[in-house]
Protein backbone atom coordinates (compact mmCIF):
# COMPACT_ATOMS: atom_id res chain seq x y z
CA UNK A 1 0.00 0.00 0.00
CA UNK A 2 2.95 2.33 0.72
CA UNK A 3 4.27 2.04 -2.98
CA UNK A 4 1.23 2.56 -4.46
CA UNK A 5 0.58 5.88 -2.10
CA UNK A 6 4.06 7.09 -2.33
CA UNK A 7 4.11 5.95 -6.42
CA UNK A 8 0.59 8.95 -6.57
CA UNK A 9 1.25 11.26 -4.04
CA UNK A 10 5.10 11.84 -4.72
CA UNK A 11 5.40 10.75 -8.10
CA UNK A 12 2.12 11.31 -9.90
CA UNK A 13 1.55 14.29 -7.86
CA UNK A 14 -1.91 13.02 -6.86
CA UNK A 15 -3.92 15.04 -4.77
CA UNK A 16 -4.48 14.15 -1.39
CA UNK A 17 -6.20 17.48 0.69
CA UNK A 18 -9.33 15.95 0.31
CA UNK A 19 -11.53 13.76 2.43
CA UNK A 20 -10.19 10.18 1.73
CA UNK A 21 -12.79 8.37 4.37
CA UNK A 22 -15.69 8.86 6.43
CA UNK A 23 -16.50 7.07 9.54
CA UNK A 24 -19.45 5.37 11.30
CA UNK A 25 -19.92 8.40 13.57
CA UNK A 26 -19.61 10.60 10.66
CA UNK A 27 -15.82 11.67 11.56
CA UNK A 28 -13.75 12.50 8.52
CA UNK A 29 -10.57 11.27 7.90
CA UNK A 30 -7.79 12.76 5.64
CA UNK A 31 -4.50 11.91 4.69
CA UNK A 32 -2.71 12.53 7.97
CA UNK A 33 -5.36 10.53 10.22
CA UNK A 34 -5.08 7.30 7.33
CA UNK A 35 -1.12 7.39 8.05
CA UNK A 36 -1.70 8.00 11.21
CA UNK A 37 -3.41 4.59 11.93
CA UNK A 38 -0.31 2.51 9.71
CA UNK A 39 1.61 1.18 12.31
CA UNK A 40 5.27 -0.21 11.86
CA UNK A 41 8.17 -1.16 13.74
CA UNK A 42 10.47 2.25 14.03
CA UNK A 43 13.54 0.82 12.19
CA UNK A 44 11.31 -1.20 9.15
CA UNK A 45 11.67 -0.25 5.82
CA UNK A 46 7.61 0.25 5.80
CA UNK A 47 7.73 3.24 8.88
CA UNK A 48 10.62 4.35 6.46
CA UNK A 49 8.30 4.73 3.58
CA UNK A 50 5.69 5.74 5.55
CA UNK A 51 7.71 8.61 7.22
CA UNK A 52 9.25 10.00 3.67
CA UNK A 53 5.10 10.25 2.85
CA UNK A 54 4.88 11.96 6.36
CA UNK A 55 7.78 14.77 5.64
CA UNK A 56 6.75 15.22 1.47
CA UNK A 57 2.85 16.32 3.10
CA UNK A 58 4.36 18.02 6.04
CA UNK A 59 6.56 20.51 3.68
CA UNK A 60 3.11 20.90 1.68
CA UNK A 61 1.05 22.00 4.72
CA UNK A 62 -0.22 18.72 5.77
CA UNK A 63 0.03 18.41 9.53
CA UNK A 64 0.79 14.58 10.42
CA UNK A 65 1.64 15.39 13.96
CA UNK A 66 -1.67 16.64 14.51
CA UNK A 67 -3.70 13.90 13.28
CA UNK A 68 -4.86 12.02 16.74
CA UNK A 69 -3.84 8.94 17.57
CA UNK A 70 -6.86 6.18 17.64
CA UNK A 71 -7.88 5.75 21.47
CA UNK A 72 -7.54 1.94 21.50
CA UNK A 73 -3.68 2.05 20.16
CA UNK A 74 -2.76 3.17 23.94
CA UNK A 75 -3.65 -0.28 25.16
CA UNK A 76 -1.78 -1.99 22.43
CA UNK A 77 1.23 0.08 22.28
CA UNK A 78 3.27 2.10 24.92
CA UNK A 79 3.31 5.50 25.63
CA UNK A 80 6.69 6.38 24.26
CA UNK A 81 6.15 4.18 21.22
CA UNK A 82 3.00 6.34 20.41
CA UNK A 83 5.26 9.76 20.81
CA UNK A 84 7.96 8.79 18.14
CA UNK A 85 5.47 7.21 15.88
Amino acid sequence: MLDISRYLIIDKQADFTGIFNVTVQNDTLRIGNMLKILVYPLESKECMQKMELVHYLEARGIDYRSASVPKHYYQSYSKEFLEKY
